[in-house]
């Protein structure tokens, strides 16, 4: 939603966004009215920010992949701040959380495949990264996550080559 994660706007056409000091103006066409929207700056950091890489396929959709490591870089965590990372592979149409991350002022977080954490097989995949400025009932400033690394191996060669 355009409005702090409170008022559903389904918006046809988004014609842009604007910064100014501290509020961020979206300029929209709501269904054939043009419209508007501040974020509220009582609420400014009460957003979750959402990046979804593309479908990721290493150039071979046929071939199997296990993925063996996966982690978010970020500005240093601020206090009440969050990141989740999660990721959807092949036919999904819904996304698995692979890790919540919220320790104050690290940089780096990574899952390891291992016995605590389990990581996928896949064809194709596709992560992403929720980024929640404060949890409920505390202030802070937003976690801004600047990058995502990974790293898988294919499982078995592909019988068409």
């Amino acid at each position: 939603s355009w409005n702090n994660d409170t008022v559903p706007v389904a918006a046809d056409e988004v014609f842009g966004f604007h910064s100014v000091g501290d509020y961020m103006f979206i300029s929209y066409n709501d269904g054939g009215v043009l419209d508007v929207s501040k974020l509220d700056d009582t609420n400014l950091h009460d957003i979750t920010a959402i990046y979804e890489t593309v479908i990721l396929n290493g150039g071979d959709s046929s071939q199997e992949k296990q993925l063996h490591s996966v982690g978010v870089m970020a500005e240093p965590l601020p206090a009440n701040g969050q990141i989740v990372l999660k990721y959807k592979k092949d036919e999904e149409t819904s996304f698995t959380t692979i890790f919540t991350w919220n320790t104050n002022n690290e940089i780096y977080r990574e899952a390891v495949a291992s016995g605590e954490v389990a990581l996928p097989t896949f064809r194709e995949i596709t992560f992403r990264i929720e980024s929640v400025g404060q949890t409920a009932g505390t202030t802070g400033d937003p976690a801004v996550p600047i990058g995502i690394k990974y790293k898988w191996e294919p499982l078995s060669s592909n019988p068409a080559d």
